[in-house]
């Protein structure tokens, strides 16, 4: 009420009053312009391409060339760490696989000390092709070589052409921090013979399918190396081949199945869009995670051309199909179907965040917000909840009949309706979880308070604004979300908390930045 007062009291004034009646014309212009800044420093989170600079009119075809497969490899992403202002393609960005640990992807700028401006072709392209170094040690199969093995020397020779062309960046790589046994690379010659050597090779064209199928195939395997996210691993870390494609997490989000058991239903178009304009599938909701990294750093450059045949590949193969009645039908054993073949994963043992089945008070809890609020997220995604629990063959009213059914098993007697009835209108509103910084203190003090009180582990102390100022010039505030919710190095991963959402852990850093630093104010971000 005070604050409406003081607010009054100014539009009062000419001055004042004159400007208020200009924002009211002005406001389209101003929205628009703020949801273009709010891309903008979105799009300045991820690194920049670098322009060329040693580059004679001889070389000039090869090296565009071989930016625009270093692009298709997506070799950005991993080579430059995620702090603002990071030089491109300099390493030091962490990549955590447990159990294994911590490692940092290395310079591959033309530096000749820190990068790989002393490499010699058969140096470079016995590193790219197997995985071998230039001292003759085994490379971690972190380092995609197990993909990049598929691609012709021609085009692995023209994106070193390209990273020799562009700014030499003198940065020392970061040491791995991997547990033992996995850090004696000898280990690596087993892991090859078992994983890498019965199916190397340079990819090669099938007769019979179409020059776009082999096109497809050739970047799907080869540079794009979809696999190395959407397949699921082995204890060893090695792709289940039986598998391909067909799903797994990676960094907290789900990869999902991209065979054609799952696209099916979408045409090449739609596919094209998920990469084009960062659409799910089905245009409910917008891709996030790893994903929306890689349609921002590859995938958004490549051809209508290029990606149109990776759409028609990925149709082509023969993925595992689910359970679910493909009828549409919603019974019983059709639910439990879908329950175990596309929720089961997370929700029996709370993975990602997942409410587990049966928890009657993280259930309660979800529910705060209405029940339509929770079928809606199942239905779009949430988080890192993908849309529809990865069944993109479930109509929406097999997803709310199966999220009637979670409900009824977490919290008998609440649960009233039959989970047979259907949704007189289908839910495609995006409802995004929109919280504040009252919530995100609710979470601090739950999730985060035990160790950033004390400097526990050596967290920075919540309120001492020295450390928190530099962390956040040194850094930035997206870094800081980003290391909260992947945890640094490892550790502590969403600072413990199982239940909570992405979101939720964003706030709480919104709330102690607003509470720890001497500039600034975090509450809109």
């Amino acid at each position: 009420m005070a604050l409406t007062k003081q607010l009054y009291s100014q539009i009062t004034q000419p001055c004042v009053r004159l400007v208020v009646v200009l924002s009211i014309f002005l406001m389209p212009a101003l929205s628009s312009a703020y949801v273009n800044l709010a891309k903008q420093v979105r799009a300045d989170y991820y690194p920049k391409y670098p322009k060329p600079t040693h580059v004679s009119p001889k070389l000039e075809p090869l090296i565009k060339r071989g930016e625009y497969l270093a692009k298709a490899g997506d070799c950005i992403s991993c080579h430059t760490d995620i702090k603002p202002n990071s030089k491109p393609f300099a390493g030091g960005r962490a990549m955590v696989v447990p159990p294994f640990g911590t490692f940092y992807a290395p310079n591959i700028t033309g530096d000749k000390t820190t990068g790989i401006g002393n490499w010699t072709d058969k140096q470079f392209l016995n590193a790219m092709r197997n995985g071998v170094g230039i001292h003759g040690q085994n490379l971690y199969p972190v380092f995609p070589y197990v993909y990049f093995n598929k691609v012709t020397p021609k085009d692995l020779l023209a994106i070193k052409a390209y990273l020799m062309s562009i700014p030499r960046v003198k940065q020392k790589n970061k040491p791995n921090k991997i547990l033992w046994p996995f850090s004696m690379r000898f280990l690596q010659y087993g892991w090859k013979v078992l994983f890498f050597y019965p199916d190397r090779g340079v990819f090669k064209p099938v007769p019979t399918k179409s020059p776009q199928w082999n096109r497809g195939a050739y970047l799907v395997e080869g540079l794009g190396h979809c696999s190395m996210c959407h397949t699921p691993i082995n204890f060893l870390g090695a792709p289940i081949k039986s598998k391909y494609l067909s799903g797994n997490f990676v960094e907290g989000y789900w990869a999902p199945n991209i065979t054609s058991a799952a696209l099916a239903p979408y045409s090449i178009k739609q596919i094209v869009d998920v990469f084009k304009q960062g659409v799910l599938l089905g245009g409910q909701g917008e891709v996030l995670g790893p994903m929306s990294e890689a349609n921002h750093n590859s995938l958004r450059y490549l051809t209508d051309d290029d990606l149109a045949a990776i759409a028609i590949y990925l149709k082509s193969v023969k993925g595992i199909a689910p359970k679910a009645a493909s009828t549409g039908a919603i019974t019983p054993q059709a639910v439990r179907n879908i329950y175990d073949n596309s929720c089961a994963s997370c929700h029996d043992r709370g993975l990602q965040g997942a409410p587990i089945l049966g928890d009657e008070a993280n259930w309660k809890r979800r529910l705060l917000k209405g029940k339509d609020t929770v079928i809606r997220h199942a239905i779009e995604g949430y988080n890192q909840m993908p849309a529809k629990g990865t069944c993109t063959t479930c109509s929406n009213a097999q997803i709310r009949a199966v999220t009637e059914y979670m409900i009824a098993k977490s919290l008998p007697g609440l649960h009233k309706a039959p989970m047979h009835v259907v949704p007189t209108s289908p839910i495609t509103a995006k409802s995004p979880q929109r919280l504040n910084l009252t919530e995100g203190q609710k979470i601090y003090q739950q999730s985060c308070q035990s160790c950033h009180e004390t400097g526990k582990d050596g967290a920075p102390k919540f309120g001492d604004t020295k450390t928190w100022d530099k962390l956040v010039a040194d850094q930035g505030v997206q870094a800081l979300i980003v290391y909260a919710i992947r945890g640094k190095d490892g550790k502590h991963v969403r600072g413990g908390c199982t239940h909570c959402t992405n979101t939720e852990i964003k706030e709480a850093v919104k709330y102690i930045l607003q509470n720890s630093t001497s500039k600034g104010d975090y509450s809109l971000w």
